[in-house]
């Protein structure tokens, strides 16, 4: 595996002060409104939001690959003076995806980043070589099963390797790992705002998986 190009989750919606809005994806053409042809001065509320499927499909005719996530819609209500930011931040990582060889399944062991969209899992099975150093290995989340530590025949360990140095049994591995490159957006919603010549920012991340973080900082 190469790389995992994900959908867009979510698409933004300005909403102005007489109850008009300008929505990012027109819903009944799927025209693309720009970020810079919002109102800013009309604008009293936005907001990121989940595709509906009758949207999805819509936009799946035009080429923009989009996806219906669980996420929830994220809205800012904008006060006196407080102007807008949103964006979204397009992430790329290097990941190592594991494969079950006797069920098939696959997923991302410890994801580091918390926006990948594989199946996560934690479990390994640990062992120590002669010299004291702790292997550990992936065990398949799906079936159980894991690549062999020790000889069960010598009881030596043989760690990363296939085959007993001692009685030359094979032990072919089970589960193999293979370099993936992940793909995927956070979306961003906050504002800066000027207070006794202070400048202010406030900023929500919304990540994949639903995580979100929020910082608020003066300078």
């Amino acid at each position: 595996m190469s790389q995992e190009s994900n959908p867009l989750l979510l698409f933004w919606i300005a909403h102005y002060a007489n109850g008009e809005s300008l929505p990012e994806f027109d819903p009944e053409t799927g025209r693309v409104n720009l970020f810079k042809e919002i109102d800013q001065p009309r604008l009293i509320r936005f907001g990121w939001y989940p595709f509906t499927q009758n949207l999805a499909d819509l936009l799946k005719k035009h080429g923009i690959r989009v996806s219906i996530s669980l996420l929830n819609p994220c809205e800012l209500k904008l006060g006196k003076g407080q102007r807008l930011i949103a964006f979204r931040r397009n992430l790329i990582h290097q990941a190592g995806i594991h494969t079950c060889l006797r069920c098939g399944a696959y997923w991302q062991f410890r994801d580091r980043h918390g926006s990948s969209a594989l199946p996560i899992s934690h479990a390994t099975q640990k062992q120590s070589d002669k010299e004291g150093r702790l292997f550990e290995s992936p065990i398949c989340p799906n079936c159980g099963a894991a690549n062999p530590l020790i000889c069960h025949n010598c009881k030596v360990f043989i760690g990363r390797t296939e085959s007993c140095p001692i009685c030359k049994t094979s032990l072919p591995r089970v589960i193999i790992r293979d370099s993936l490159e992940i793909r995927t957006a956070s979306y961003f919603l906050g504002f800066q705002e000027t207070i006794e010549d202070r400048n202010r920012k406030v900023l929500i991340q919304i990540f994949p998986s639903g995580r979100i973080e929020i910082s608020d900082g003066s300078d």
